[in-house]
C-alpha cells in the first residue's frame, strides 16, 4: 500500500487502520492462509471503492 497523503484546500490526511477482532472464543482466524487473504482482498476493494 502506497504512503500518499491527500490534498484538500484545507487539509493534509494520512489514514492508517488497525482491525482489532474480539471473536466470541478468541479463536486465531488469520492463521488460514485462505481467510487471511480472503480479508485483505476484501479490504483491499472496500479501500478502492472509497478511495
Amino acid at each position: 500500500m502506497d504512503n500518499e497523503y491527500r490534498h484538500s484546500k484545507t487539509t493534509v490526511s494520512l489514514l492508517n487502520y488497525h482491525f482489532v477482532f474480539c471473536p466470541r472464543y478468541r479463536r486465531k482466524l488469520f492463521v488460514n492462509s485462505e481467510v487471511d487473504a480472503s480479508f485483505k482482498s476484501l479490504v483491499h476493494s472496500i479501500c478502492k471503492e472509497n478511495e
